[in-house]
Formats: C-alpha cells, structure tokens, sequence
C-alpha cells in the first residue's frame, strides 16, 4: 500500500499551486512547475501501484508505467554514470533514495524551467493587452 502514500504526494504541487497563486501569482507556474519535479518520480511509481489493485486500475496503472519509465530514467543513469550502482543489481534501498533524490533535482529543474516560460509568456500576454 506504500503506492498510495506515493500518489498522496500530488497534494504538495496542488497546495503550492494555491500558495503560489495567493502570494506570489507572477511566479505561480514556477512554484507549481518545481513543487511538482520535487515528487515526479515516486508519484508516478504510486499511479503504476494502480495497475495491481482491480481491472479498473489498468488504465492508470499502464500511464503510471510510461511516467515512471520516463521520470525514473535520469537518477538511474547518473547513478551509473558515478558508479554509485552496484554492478548487476538494479538498485538497493540506499540507491532507491539516492535515485529519487537525482530524480527530484533533475525533474525540479526542468519544470521549474517549464513553468516560468509559462509565467513569462502569461505576463507578456497581459503586457500586450494593455
């Protein structure tokens, strides 16, 4: 059941977003972009938990696989890369933690980067309109 305490992690970019948008609305897209990079990785994971549970979670147990596939992939790698993983061991617990932790950084950044373009283009629309 750990996968639902996973997928319980949406409710941290949700509450950014509504943090964001009340405190500080010119940079809502990027809080809610990194809030979200920070928990990409194991949400993805908990929505892949679905497919186990009955036949109705197949759909997002099968978006859960694709996202988890796609969002597990940098930490993975760059554990490889500094020869952090074992050899012929996926991963242990230990590197599980230091993979989500690459995974928060790399997807924290990118979304971050993803949401202030939005932010950017948001102001230059309303700046035109004026």
């Amino acid at each position: 059941m750990i996968f639902l305490a996973h997928f319980c992690l949406i409710l941290f970019p949700i509450g950014m977003y509504y943090f964001g948008k009340r405190y500080y609305p010119k940079k809502l897209w990027l809080i809610t972009g990194v809030s979200f990079g920070l928990i990409a990785s194991p949400f993805s994971r908990g929505l892949y938990g679905f497919y186990f549970m009955s036949f109705l979670g197949f759909i997002p147990g099968m978006v859960g696989l694709i996202l988890s596939m796609w969002h597990g992939g940098p930490g993975f790698k760059i554990l490889g890369l500094l020869e952090l993983r074992e050899p012929g061991i996926v991963v242990n617990n230990m590197q599980r933690l230091q993979m989500e932790m690459i995974n928060a950084v790399v997807w924290g950044i990118l979304y971050g980067i993803a949401g202030s373009a939005v932010d950017k283009y948001l102001t230059s629309q309303k700046q035109s309109k004026l």
